[in-house]
């Protein structure tokens, strides 16, 4: 990355443990006084340090709804947690941008966390690709 503000960099100050900044803790939190045993979930070892606190305090407020939903299976939290979708979900959110998916809302899953799931809970825009080529009014000729 080239260090402007917003932007995310490899690495950071976690002194090598693999921990995201505060995320991981907050998930353990979560865990905590849901009346668990304190687990936390893994992080993506030297994941991203966020220097735009709006986009990691979202991030941590999804990291804390995926692990406090009792929907999803432990292994969708821990896959959650170490993959980028959380992190798009709150850019997007905090710079008002709409996520492009695939994905589709899926009401009772357990087994992985839709990013259409997580967009409906914070109320973040989302579309799938047709659509999205369609309001830019683009056409395709041969």
């Amino acid at each position: 990355m080239d260090g402007r503000d917003g932007d995310a960099e490899a690495g950071g100050d976690d002194g090598g443990s693999g921990r995201a900044g505060g995320v991981e803790d907050a998930a353990t939190e979560v865990d905590g006084e849901r009346g668990g045993h304190g687990r936390s979930y893994p992080v993506n070892p030297g994941w991203l340090r966020c220097k735009n606190q709006p986009v990691a305090n979202l991030y941590a407020q999804m990291i804390a709804w995926v692990q406090a939903n009792k929907q999803f299976s432990d292994a969708a939290k821990a896959e959650f947690a170490s993959v980028a979708d959380g992190w798009l979900a709150a850019y997007a959110h905090a710079n008002s941008c709409t996520i492009i998916t695939e994905e589709k809302f899926i009401h009772n899953i357990r087994k992985r966390v839709p990013i259409p799931n997580v967009c409906d809970e914070f109320d973040i825009p989302y579309t799938d690709t047709f659509d999205m080529l369609r309001s830019l009014g683009c056409q395709f000729t041969s």
